[in-house]
């Protein structure tokens, strides 16, 4: 799975997992795959969440 913290780029979103481009550490090499949202939020991603979901920033206190 790509690693949270190397994701470079994400295209879309199913609401579960994000369809992100960075560091696959189980095969060493930079690809595309889905990241659990979930993931991106237990690894302090905020720019991939709030790029994603605008509502969430504007919300945010």
């Amino acid at each position: 799975m790509i690693d949270p913290e190397t994701i470079e780029e994400w295209e879309e979103c199913d609401g579960e997992a994000v369809s992100c481009y960075g560091f696959d550490p189980d095969t060493g090499e930079w690809a595309w795959g889905w990241v659990p949202l979930e993931n991106i939020e237990e690894n302090g991603r905020t720019d991939i969440l709030d790029a994603l979901f605008p509502v969430r920033r504007e919300g945010a206190v």
